[in-house]
């Protein structure tokens, strides 16, 4: 690849990675705290909270294609390819099998009637939503690292 075309696909792939990155790391210590902390109820919390990490899933889903495709085409090697599939994969995961149940769940989890099964379903699915968005943000700071290495240029 020319170094002409190389350096704004370069510059595609950082903006990709410092919005992923920056998006997911901001959520968890400024936005997702904030909300519970100033909303009237752990209700409201969540309102306000789901819908934006729903944005941050799909993001992530798009993003990790994105980069696994500009990490072929750059020639980054295997793990600019995999990790950012593997990512997206993990986003997808939690936005269409773990936010359904915890969407099924919720409602009979709080308040007045709870139930028990309810409740411990939730804390369940809500640990392992966390735990993968965990992973993400530690995935995101993995490709930083890859993208920060100088890439293989074949010499002509």
């Amino acid at each position: 690849m020319g170094l002409s075309l190389r350096w704004p696909l370069e510059a595609v792939a950082w903006v990709l990675l410092a919005g992923w990155f920056g998006s997911t790391w901001f959520f968890s210590w400024v936005i997702a705290p904030t909300a519970f902390q100033v909303l009237p109820s752990q209700a409201a919390g969540g309102a306000l909270v789901a819908p934006l990490l729903a944005t941050l899933h799909h993001y992530g889903i798009v993003a990790g294609a994105s980069l696994a495709v500009l990490g072929a085409g750059l020639r980054r090697g295997w793990i600019a390819i995999a990790l950012p599939l593997a990512l997206a994969a993990t986003c997808a995961v939690s936005q269409y099998a773990v936010t359904p149940g915890i969407n099924e769940v919720q409602p009979h989890s709080f308040g007045v009637h709870q139930e028990a099964d309810a409740a411990e379903a939730f804390s369940g699915l809500h640990q392992l939503s966390r735990a993968l968005f965990g992973v993400v943000q530690l995935g995101t700071l993995g490709l930083i690292l890859v993208y920060a290495r100088p890439a293989k240029t074949r010499r002509p």
